[in-house]
């Protein structure tokens, strides 16, 4: 592929490309342990990322001027049902540069190699309780959560998951769609949802409260507005049970999740084809 250059924040001019190297995978390694900082068992080594990238797998560094790894995406070739397509594992920035542009720079730089090899899907799994994470998979690169997966991983060793279930949405990144080419470009087609779960505070934290269940659509659901400040505490574990049933519930009734806006998840049953043609 070529290598996509582009400007972020506070930060000269920035180059996605493949690792040239045995030492460059090695770089994209010590962004993964700067990042979450996993166990030795948790942690996708330099030479599995190099079988990947030489047999069909897409894995991409965002190297700065000096050479220096700032973030980096990981996909491998997938099934399911009959359709090929890759799946996304890791995509991540070093903490000092998040927030700055990388990652979109990174998942553009991946749908365009998808697209080159003639792949027009991509999936992978997030956190739908990271807000942060919701907003960029959902509202900016337009991915559609199709499943709820409740403790995906199991117990995770990492810094960023020790100590919280692992559930996760699956979402599904149509490559040529409309809806994808509009988020990409900033252009939203809003859904007004309604909430069917909502918060209040308890001794200076949020938690959830339920509203009755209904069959409204679109409907929101509510997330706490950060995560890591319920790390430790019931209140999380409350959210964990909550999101889960929700999501659960709507999801099995073939509700999927096409936008993130003010802490809400919102979910509409209309078709597939229709979402992405919006």
């Amino acid at each position: 592929m070529n290598a996509l250059k582009g400007k972020v924040q506070h930060n000269p001019v920035i180059e996605i490309r493949r690792p040239k190297n045995q030492e460059e995978f090695k770089k994209l390694v010590k962004v993964q342990i700067r990042t979450w900082n996993p166990s030795v068992t948790d942690a996708v080594g330099h030479r599995i990322m190099k079988a990947i990238d030489d047999n069909g797998g897409i894995v991409l560094g965002a190297f700065d001027e000096k050479g220096d790894a700032l973030g980096y995406s990981l996909a491998f070739l997938a099934e399911e049902n009959g359709k090929i397509f890759f799946y996304s594992h890791h995509t991540a920035v070093v903490p000092e540069m998040q927030g700055k542009g990388i990652g979109f720079l990174l998942k553009l730089a991946q749908r365009e190699e998808a697209l080159r090899r003639g792949i027009d899907l991509i999936k992978w799994t997030f956190d739908p309780l990271r807000s942060v994470n919701s907003h960029f998979n959902i509202r900016k690169l337009g991915a559609v959560g199709v499943r709820f997966l409740r403790d995906y991983y199991g117990e995770m060793s990492d810094e960023i998951n020790r100590g919280m279930r692992s559930d996760r949405m699956k979402v599904e990144w149509h490559l040529r769609s409309r809806r994808v080419e509009n988020r990409l470009k900033g252009i939203y087609r809003d859904l007004d949802g309604v909430e069917v779960l909502g918060s209040c505070l308890q001794g200076g934290l949020e938690v959830p409260v339920r509203f009755e269940i209904s069959e409204y659509d679109p409907i929101k659901i509510k997330i706490p507005e950060d995560l890591e400040k319920l790390r430790g505490r019931r209140e999380l574990e409350i959210w964990r049970d909550e999101v889960a049933y929700l999501m659960e519930h709507y999801m099995g009734l073939g509700y999927i999740d096409v936008d993130f806006r003010d802490n809400y998840h919102i979910l509409t049953r209309r078709s597939m084809e229709e979402v992405l043609s919006s």
